[in-house]
């Protein structure tokens, strides 16, 4: 009996027939009862364990796709910024540019002010000549009548000429005297005559000239009128064009006051990626150390199941066979988290693992008819098909695709170890020992 318990045959250890065998028996029943509850235990550990491992990988994998895109946003915000601070420099010069086009549009207003009060000078100027033109009309006018009685005046005075000189040659000598008056007065006449032509000429011609210069002012005044129009539409514009450069430029100062801020903005985003890119990297370091702390508890969990598989417990080949299945998915686990290599190719399909030759093996026909059993081979398949892809996905680079296939992996795991534990109340401990 002792010999039974020494090499963990706890089952079989018989019934005592004295209070030694039977306290002996006892002892061995409750030794089995605690290495089943040790085994039990460090399957479910194992099974935690490997939960745990899969977030911690699940976290790995986000951190890692985080710190990833943080160094390109962090690129593209730096690039951003580049851009930004180059649209704030061609802004700065743009605003520049448009107030030195407010100040051109405003000197040309003030010139074009200036053109048209000269313009108004100028015509301020031909009206008062004109009017003096006029008043020298007048007076030539004036002069004309006076040049008309001077002519009445000297006709008159040559017809008393020639009569004095008809009465004087009538008198004979008597009126010798009176004839060379006579003579003088006719003389002065012809002579008040031919100076009243002249004056006449020359005040047509001087009529003529003001009648050519009145023509020439009245020229020039339209001139200066559409001068002034002109100057006056081209001011008008002017004050529109030059409205419309200022609130140019005052958007275009807005413009930049609001890039300015982006600028700001856009580095502070900067920063704050680099940050976020920092903290995904001690992230990582972090869930590096969970996944050394989980690699620690998995070596103590396959020492004692080592030990504990060299025991005679009951429903022991299935313990262990959930146990090898959950190392099996550990591995692919352990691969993604970039602390295994594998190869798809010599990856064991659901035949080569423990689980796969146990089932392959079992002649029991009260195993072989329970539900469990017989719905077991599909999901367990289903285990083995996603965790090759999951290798295949993760040898291509694929990281999400892998991650995506661990997810299917751990769904058929579940109902696996579903149907395991469904098994072993469908089979009576002994036969599933027997099996075992």
């Amino acid at each position: 009996m002792i010999g039974l318990i020494a090499t963990a045959q706890y089952a079989a250890v018989p019934a005592g027939k004295d209070a030694l065998g039977r306290a002996l028996r006892e002892l061995a029943r409750s030794i089995g009862r605690q290495a089943s509850t040790r085994l039990h235990s460090c399957v479910d550990l194992s099974i935690r364990s490997n939960s745990n491992l899969e977030t911690a990988v699940a976290i790995f994998g986000d951190v890692r796709q985080i710190g990833s895109r943080s160094q390109a946003i962090a690129a593209a915000a730096e690039e951003l910024v580049s851009s930004v601070e180059t649209i704030a420099q061609n802004s700065g010069a743009v605003a520049d540019e448009a107030r030195a086009a407010l100040a051109e549009a405003r000197d040309g207003r003030a010139q074009a002010q200036r053109a048209t009060e000269c313009m108004e000078r100028i015509a301020g100027s031909v009206l008062t000549a004109a009017r003096q033109v006029d008043r020298l009309g007048e007076a030539a006018e004036n002069i004309g009548h006076i040049v008309l009685t001077i002519e009445e005046i000297a006709f008159h005075t040559n017809m008393i000429a020639l009569n004095a000189a008809v009465e004087a040659a009538r008198a004979g000598e008597a009126g010798k005297g009176f004839m060379v008056v006579a003579d003088e007065v006719k003389r002065l006449a012809r002579q008040t005559k031919e100076a009243t032509v002249d004056i006449s000429q020359r005040i047509g011609t001087l009529r003529t000239d003001m009648a050519t210069i009145v023509e020439s002012m009245q020229s020039v005044d339209m001139v200066v009128a559409e001068g002034r129009d002109a100057i006056a539409e081209t001011g008008g514009r002017v004050e529109v064009i030059a409205g419309g450069v200022r609130e140019v430029a005052e958007r275009i100062a807005e413009v930049a006051d609001i890039i300015n801020q982006q600028q700001v903005a856009a580095s502070d985003v900067a920063h704050g990626i680099t940050v976020v890119a920092g903290e995904a990297d001690h992230i990582r370091e972090r869930v590096g150390g969970v996944l050394d702390v989980l690699d620690g508890i998995d070596g103590i969990v396959v020492k004692e199941l080592e030990v504990l598989a060299g025991m005679d417990l009951p429903l022991k080949v299935i313990h262990l066979a959930k146990a090898d299945h959950v190392r099996w998915k550990k591995n692919i686990v352990a691969m993604l988290a970039g602390r295994k290599t594998l190869d798809a190719a010599s990856l064991s399909d659901h035949h080569g693992c423990r689980l796969g030759k146990w089932y392959d093996a079992v002649t029991d026909a009260r195993i072989l008819a329970a539900p469990a059993f017989a719905a077991l081979e599909a999901p367990h398949r289903a285990v083995h098909a996603a965790g090759r892809e999951a290798v295949r996905q993760h040898a291509e680079g694929d990281h999400d695709g892998a991650l995506r296939s661990l997810a299917e992996v751990t769904r058929a795991s579940q109902d696996v170890l579903a149907l395991l534990d469904r098994l072993r109340g469908e089979v009576r401990a002994p036969a599933v020992a027997a099996a075992g």
